[in-house]
């Protein structure tokens, strides 16, 4: 019997079995996910419009690959996960301190828990700006560029050029993956140039990244693992994984149940 899941990760359930399938039924996902196919069914029509997959009469097929892998790893709703991830790492932000916000769920739950602070925020998205446009005591520092994704990040050689020119205390990254071996990587060469130009700058580079992202190998490689100094993660992070960041020299934090529930 299916145990019922919350509709984020039916969702990702749903788009992980979708790509990893010639062609899907809805009775099988409403078994894998425990819901009726009434649900499903409008799962797919969700997932059909944002791109990642193919709906088709009884069921649905994969979506180019490219899509589905924007959807999965970076256009999506922060979930509880985000939210503790973001509350542990602003725990460590000190007022007067500068950083470079990536984009992504985790990134908007950092802007919007940033909003009460003396900070300086560099945002690699619109969004993130937007958030913190009219918080009195932060100073908002918007580098250039071509604004793109349904997060609007900043890509593109005029962001990779006005980062040049700034140094910050902290980066705040978020991956499309990680692994010791295969490093930090993104779902495209733009994302990595901005990526590793704000790790350039920055002092020290803390990495967002949920249990689901870990192992994964993105198509743009941004660094190796070993130039980070933390990552923060939940418990579906891989042991093993996270042993082997250590050994590289990578704190690793996993945020643990209690955290996560205390946001829902």
């Amino acid at each position: 019997m299916a145990v019922r899941v919350d509709s984020e990760q039916r969702l990702r359930l749903i788009v992980e079995r979708v790509r990893n399938s010639r062609q899907v039924s809805i009775d099988e996902l409403a078994s894998l996910t425990g819901s009726s196919a009434m649900t499903i069914r409008r799962d797919l029509a969700l997932l059909h419009e944002r791109g990642a997959l193919q709906r088709v009469r009884g069921g649905a097929v994969p979506a180019i690959l490219e899509d589905a892998e924007r959807y999965l790893l970076s256009d999506r709703r922060p979930s509880v996960t985000d939210e503790a991830i973001a509350r542990t790492v602003v725990e460590l932000i000190d007022d007067g301190q500068s950083l470079v916000l990536d984009h992504g769920p985790a990134g908007l739950e950092v802007a919007k828990l940033l909003v009460s602070r003396a900070v300086t925020v560099v945002p690699l998205s619109l969004r993130c700006a937007m958030l913190l446009r009219d918080a009195p005591r932060v100073r908002l520092v918007l580098p250039a560029g071509e604004a793109g994704g349904a997060d609007r990040y900043l890509v593109g050689p005029q962001a990779v050029s006005s980062l040049q020119a700034m140094r910050v205390d902290l980066a705040l990254i978020s991956p499309c993956g990680l692994s010791a071996a295969g490093g930090l990587t993104a779902v495209d060469a733009s994302e990595a140039d901005i990526k590793r130009q704000a790790i350039s700058i920055a002092r020290r580079t803390a990495v967002l990244i949920d249990g689901a992202k870990w192992g994964r190998r993105g198509p743009a490689k941004v660094c190796p693992a070993d130039q980070l100094d933390l990552v923060i993660s939940d418990a579906m992070a891989p042991p093993q994984a996270c042993a082997a960041l250590a050994e590289a020299g990578v704190e690793v934090r996993i945020v643990g149940p209690e955290i996560a529930a205390s946001g829902a």
